[in-house]
């Protein structure tokens, strides 16, 4: 794919860019490679221990939507390519996509979609004023000229009830409602399709996933980054693109922002464009190449199977050797660093994420009760399986996407009313006050579960970093030394960073577990599931945990 015509980047910018994504992935392979010889080693001595992490959950999950059904579909007003506001008929499928076809006729007849795009990454905001400031902020714009201090929208909704959809390095996408509950609508599955693009690959108990997501962290650590990366998000050639990108950008901004020439708004959309060709320049480098290396690693990783099976035993073994040898010298240093500098601020961390997040679970538990209430009194006393058909048609038809214990909730409360009901055919209203009953209940407990799990995951998650950088200069320069204490043929599979890294986090696990929740009570669902709505924007990256960075 080429660069576009309306961006900056000539041909030999764009072969140097080709370049830079060459180089990284150059660079970023031998850590995949060793990641994932470790993790196809773990994923055996698990298969053979069966070794399964069990979570009590009462709210039951229905099986996975195919991948082509219809979430959601609207006619929508759109502003596309040709920089008009046209009425467009937008579909989100139950593989996260969103659509936009020419009309609903179209839509109907099959015909391939205008536009296509996959949400990942996106922020979702309602407001013009919250927009302009984040598109601001991904300008920085050299110039700064005097009589743009206020500058107009680079595009004017027409409706009262706008949606833009901030896209990392690619072109923002806009819709209009002309009433607010259509867009209430259309915001939460939105948001649900972007948190499941964003998480749901890196999610998966592959070697692929599992080698992939410690190559990033070690890849980066070994620049110095050592906290959570917020473009974590995607699948694994849109996370190493983002890694590009994010390293390439500085430097197209130093080289190319001076030459934009017009007005500010003029300026913006060219610098944009280029963000984007540059981005799918980095892709369509990076694919190729990634899937031979994932390739490559499979083969060989095969090909040791036979004697991984046959020395389990003495490789872990092995591995408890050198992790006896590393908590020797790392375990009191770390310990002494948790005592002080951790252990303090961890009941400070914990009140700030308790509002946000008990808040959330608080206000799915009021929407579902009220959802399950207006059913109870839409339908007459004696409705039986005619109700209950209505009840189908308006309400499983609804979309909980945006989040997963609402899902998992509502699926919960059709499957206990179906059983109520063949108990008492003829009583709707009774049957659905009863499942309501069993369904908060089972909620309350499943939440209460999950919120632990939330805190517990965000402390460490917060904490973690600030360990590793502080014990790094002094542990990080000696961890090859313990190569010796590794059998010659069991090197690809043990790998010292990483029994370093399991000893860091057992630590700060068990400071947080004594530390934080000595006088929580147990308040449980998947992290990135809460989405908030507050002022006017919707937060669809809460993985990233905000809070005041004085405390460490």
């Amino acid at each position: 794919m080429g660069a576009s015509s309306s961006s900056l980047l000539d041909e030999t910018k764009s072969n140097y860019i080709r370049g830079r994504a060459e180089a990284e992935l150059k660079n970023f392979s031998p850590h995949y490679r060793q990641q994932y010889f470790v993790a196809f080693f773990s994923q055996l001595q698990e298969e053979v221990e069966q070794h399964k992490e069990t979570h009590t959950q009462l709210l039951k999950q229905r099986e996975p939507l195919r991948p082509e059904e219809v979430l959601y579909q609207d006619s929508v007003l759109h502003y596309d390519d040709s920089g008009k506001w046209k009425e467009r008929f937008v579909v989100m499928r139950a593989n996260h996509s969103l659509e936009c076809h020419d009309n609903q006729e179209s839509f109907s007849k099959g015909v391939p979609a205008r536009q296509r795009l996959l949400p990942t990454g996106g922020v979702v905001l309602t407001s013009e004023e919250k927009y302009t400031a984040l598109v601001d902020k991904a300008f920085p714009d050299p110039k700064c000229l005097k009589e743009e201090t206020s500058p107009p929208m680079v595009v004017v909704p027409p409706g009262q009830f706008p949606v833009y959809l901030r896209l990392p390095y690619r072109r923002d996408v806009y819709f209009s409602f002309p009433q607010e509950d259509r867009r209430a609508t259309f915001l939460s599955i939105l948001t649900g399709c972007i948190r499941h693009q964003n998480h749901d690959s890196l999610r998966r108990s592959s070697c692929e996933s599992q080698a992939f997501l410690k190559a990033i962290h070690f890849y980066r650590q070994e620049k110095g980054h050592y906290e959570s990366w917020d473009m974590l998000v995607g699948c694994e050639e849109q996370v190493l693109a983002n890694l590009v990108l994010e390293e390439l950008q500085p430097s197209l901004q130093t080289e190319l922002l001076a030459r934009l020439k017009g007005k500010k708004a003029g300026r913006k959309r060219v610098w944009f464009t280029t963000l984007e060709a540059a981005y799918h320049l980095v892709q369509d480098q990076l694919r190729e190449g990634l899937k031979g290396l994932k390739e490559e690693c499979k083969e060989t990783a095969r090909s040791h199977e036979a004697l991984l099976r046959s020395d389990m035993d003495q490789i872990a073994s092995s591995r408890t050797f050198l992790q006896a040898k590393l908590q020797a010298s790392v375990s009191d240093p770390a310990v002494k660093f948790c005592s002080e500098n951790v252990s303090p601020y961890l009941a400070s961390i914990l009140e700030e994420l308790m509002s946000p997040v008990t808040g959330g679970f608080q206000g799915l538990r009021l929407l579902l009760e009220g959802e399950i209430n207006a059913l109870c009194v839409s339908f007459p006393e004696g409705g039986g399986q005619e109700g209950l058909n209505q009840v189908r048609g308006c309400w499983w038809s609804k979309s909980w996407s945006s989040s997963l214990l609402m899902e998992n909730a509502v699926y919960t409360f059709k499957l206990l009313l179906q059983s109520s009901l063949k108990d008492n055919p003829s009583n709707l209203t009774s049957a659905m006050e009863k499942a309501k009953l069993r369904v908060l209940k089972q909620y309350d407990h499943d939440s209460s579960t999950v919120r632990k799990r939330i805190f517990q995951e965000a402390l460490v998650d917060i904490t973690l970093p600030a360990i590793r950088r502080n014990l790094a200069p002094a542990h990080k320069p000696d961890l090859q030394k313990l190569d010796q204490y590794i059998f010659a043929d069991y090197t690809n599979f043990i790998k010292v960073e990483n029994v370093y890294e399991d000893i860091l986090l057992n630590i700060l696990t068990i400071e947080v577990d004594k530390g934080a929740f000595t006088c929580f009570c147990p308040l449980s669902i998947e992290q990135d599931s809460l989405y908030i709505y507050t002022h006017g924007e919707f937060l669809s990256q809460p993985g990233s945990w905000k809070v005041n960075k004085e405390l460490l």
